[in-house]
């Protein structure tokens, strides 16, 4: 090439979008603060993949950082725009807030991702080329929120698998009258064996995947610790929760032996048929919150509930309380 040829290039720069939280407390700013993410590919049947995280300031303000091992073309920090912090290509995504405690609730409208232990909460976001996405939400401190499965309790104690976790187990066993919680005959008031009952192992750590008196003292358990904490409950929760207690009772079980394993036990349906109440509990699908759209009245025998809870799960509605593009916001 002689130095009198010119030479043209063309470059496509693709503008990256960035998301903003603001984080409220019952409509004030926090008074601790509330950890986020964003993902990418979440949904119900992945757990997706962490991208960004985020923690709220004094003011409720959340920016985000991206995470080290993430590639540059998914998540870049940027220090000369306004906000710094995480950019993203343009695309969906998933705005996730994380260790969300028992009892407590948050008005993002999302979903449970896989593999958690229900204390993460996922809404679908999406970003334009150069958009500033910026999101409200607001958590409110017990009561009357969310409840949380019996693997949330397991890890998060002194004792569980986790073992790094803020010992909630612990501290909600405490709250109890007496230290603990009644669990048919056994009285639960230590990490341990809470920790082994709620994975639907005897006491003693032997294993009963194949008897449904353990599966049910699990759910028991967590729904018990569920509404210490401060979940939300309803007449359904009630019924199912004095049922369990009763038949965990009539057949004296003492957290031991073999109680209902499979075969022709008379109890096994009625058993089968409360645990998967309380697990619709413990999962948010049973009972619905004042401003929610209300719930099938499904207070009938438990020996008809299987048909029932088979036909159709309790879905559980919630309203997104802000997103703003650029100053524009819909409700």
């Amino acid at each position: 090439m002689g130095s009198s040829d010119s030479v043209s290039c063309m470059f496509e720069v693709a503008q990256r979008g960035a998301v903003v939280v603001t984080k409220t407390e019952s409509g004030e700013p926090p008074a601790e603060p509330f950890a986020f993410e964003v993902r990418a590919d979440a949904s119900l049947e992945e757990r997706g993949l962490v991208l960004a995280t985020g923690q709220s300031d004094a003011d409720g303000t959340v920016a985000f950082a991206c995470m080290d091992d993430v590639d540059p073309a998914v998540c870049l920090d940027e220090t000369s725009l306004d906000p710094a912090g995480a950019h993203f290509p343009a695309g969906a995504y998933q705005l996730c807030e994380i260790s969300v405690l028992p009892g407590w609730f948050n008005d993002l409208d999302g979903f449970l991702p896989a593999e958690t232990d229900g204390s993460t909460f996922c809404a679908d976001i999406a970003l334009d080329p150069g958009s500033l996405l910026m999101v409200v939400v607001d958590n409110t401190p017990p009561p009357g929120g969310f409840a949380h499965p019996p693997e949330f309790w397991r890890n998060w104690s002194s004792c569980g698998a986790k073992g790094d976790e803020t010992p909630v187990l612990d501290e909600t066993l405490a709250m109890f009258h007496g230290g603990g919680a009644p669990v048919g005959d056994v009285f639960i008031d230590g990490c341990p064996e809470a920790v082994e009952l709620l994975g639907g192992n005897a006491l003693d750590g032997a294993s009963r995947s194949g008897d449904i008196a353990y599966s049910l003292a699990a759910a028991l358990l967590a729904a018990q610790l569920n509404e210490q904490a401060g979940a939300l409950t309803c007449a359904l929760f009630d019924v199912a929760v004095e049922d369990a207690s009763g038949l965990l009772s009539d057949i004296g079980f003492d957290g031991l032996g073999p109680f209902l394993e499979a075969g022709d036990n008379p109890g096994t349906a009625t058993a089968a048929a409360l645990e998967t109440t309380l697990d619709l509990y413990n999962s948010n699908q049973l009972c619905e919150r004042p401003d929610e759209e209300a719930a099938p009245d499904l207070l009938v025998p438990f020996l008809i509930w299987p048909a029932i809870l088979i036909a159709g799960r309790i879905g559980r509605h919630r309203t997104i309380h802000g997103l703003c593009r650029q100053g524009e916001v819909t409700a």
